[in-house]
């Protein structure tokens, strides 16, 4: 389970820089209430960056539901989805 809730994120929004979820989740708020979710993902020594869409497209539990299908096929040995 992640370290950010609904308020965590409102609370975000005011704050603009990378707010971690954790497991490479990652909530990129770059002006005041414009944010974008992230996926860091390291895989065979390299650290990867995939958009996953902005936050008012993509909510908190397809954020993680995306990051978990991006790990998946990475390990896969397919580049992401």
């Amino acid at each position: 389970m992640g370290k950010l809730t609904q308020a965590h994120i409102r609370a975000a929004l005011n704050k603009p820089r990378r707010h971690h979820d954790g497991n490479g989740l990652i909530l990129f708020v770059r002006e005041f209430k414009q944010a974008s979710w992230v996926a860091r993902i390291q895989h065979d020594g390299a650290r990867r960056e995939f958009g996953l869409g902005g936050l008012r497209a993509v909510g908190l539990g397809e954020a993680h539901e995306k990051a978990m299908l991006v790990k998946a096929a990475l390990v896969a040995g397919r580049d992401a989805p």
